[in-house]
């Protein structure tokens, strides 16, 4: 009996996808104006190229204290860092706290955890989170 309700709450939780937050899924659905891929958004049609090798791969979500003045050092560290960036989203209150969301284009020697490392030492007293996805 006892096993029966432990293999039902297992499926349960299985089925709702419960623990699994941001791992194992694409990053796209992180940005609010975008429903597809982190890249063009729709899949190339005929007489296009497949895929540009210089697509963006990740989305890179930083916690500022104040997003207009952590932006300029956070552009500055990811124009060093990655080989190409877009800032996608900005997302701010009243007092100035917000988030900034970017695209980037990150390659296979940059290690994630460098990169969020280093834009949270630079950018101290406006940056307190960053996030690779």
């Amino acid at each position: 009996m006892l096993s029966a309700i432990f293999n039902f709450i297992t499926l349960g939780f299985w089925r709702g996808d419960y623990g699994m937050c941001e791992l194992g899924r694409k990053p796209g659905h992180l940005l609010v104006g975008m429903s597809g891929p982190v890249g063009n958004g729709a899949k190339p049609g005929k007489g296009e190229k497949k895929k540009a090798k210089k697509d963006f791969n990740a989305i890179i979500v930083i916690r500022a204290v104040n997003a207009e003045r952590a932006r300029p050092e956070v552009d500055t560290l990811l124009a060093g860092e990655v080989s190409r960036f877009r800032l996608a989203e900005i997302e701010s209150n009243s007092k100035g706290q917000g988030v900034l969301k970017y695209l980037i284009r990150l390659s296979k020697r940059t290690d994630p955890r460098d990169l969020e490392d280093a834009l949270l030492t630079r950018g101290a007293p406006n940056v307190i989170g960053v996030r690779v996805h």
